[in-house]
């Protein structure tokens, strides 16, 4: 009965929060744990049905960890469009370019560069493989030309007599364009490579040093053979050095 005279003191805010505990009556020994009364209940109630409001609405503060991320294509950056004009290759005699995956373009590009690479590094123990490796690009043409002109024993004394060793150290593009008939291409390169090894009176009678690098602007005509695009002939211009790669 005194439990009940202090509820029926209690205003009618306290009864509608649930504010019991300030008359919580003492719990007998055989009680227990009691489940909740009315008041908390209608409490876990109210907060239940805030929880569900913030997960449907978003509440301020700390990120949830769980929550997804926004769509990628909306948080990235805008991706430039290419432009098919700046291509370097273009067909013979007009403006009409030629994109990289153009199938004449790979080609062509794929015996450039693993040509460069037999051409531009080699020591003197293997400067014999590298030129076998080197003619294996030619046409019949132009093997015949530089067989005349002693090329092969000519290069392999060269690296031998002097102990050169090159290494390429990078590649560069110039305008580059195949015949209207597909079966003719002039090619615009450049390599970087530098001198690892080398005797000092070779170096210094040709101005060069030691680990600097040295570009070489070169000029390849190729003729497609069949399905194969063939080398047929090659322009050098002088080393000249260069500092840095893509300068």
């Amino acid at each position: 009965m005194e439990a009940e005279g202090r509820s029926s003191r209690l205003t009618p805010t306290e009864r509608l929060v649930g504010v019991r505990h300030a008359v919580a009556r003492p719990r007998g020994p055989s009680e227990g744990t009691s489940m909740p009364t009315r008041p908390a209940r209608a409490g876990l109630a109210i907060c239940l049905i805030l929880a569900a409001m913030c997960a449907l609405t978003g509440c301020v503060g700390q990120p949830d960890a769980a929550s997804p991320a926004p769509p990628a294509a909306e948080s990235a950056p805008p991706q430039p469009q290419r432009d098919s004009t700046q291509t370097l290759w273009t067909i013979e005699g007009s403006d009409t370019p030629l994109l990289d995956d153009d199938p004449d373009v790979i080609a062509i590009q794929r015996t450039v560069a693993l040509h460069s690479a037999a051409v531009d590094n080699r020591t003197a123990n293997t400067v014999e493989t590298a030129v076998g490796e080197e003619f294996s690009f030619y046409s019949e043409e132009f093997i015949a030309k530089l067989d005349a002109e002693g090329y092969r024993d000519a290069t392999i004394a060269l690296y031998r007599d002097n102990d050169l060793t090159t290494e390429q150290l990078g590649v560069a593009w110039s305008r580059s364009t195949i015949s209207q008939d597909r079966i003719r291409a002039t090619v615009g390169f450049e390599s970087i490579l530098h001198f690892t090894t080398g005797i000092d009176e070779y170096l210094r009678a040709r101005d060069l040093e030691q680990n600097e690098r040295y570009a070489q602007a070169r000029e390849l005509t190729l003729v497609k053979v069949g399905d194969v695009w063939m080398i047929d002939d090659i322009r050098k211009a002088p080393l000249a050095k260069s500092p840095t790669l893509n300068e």
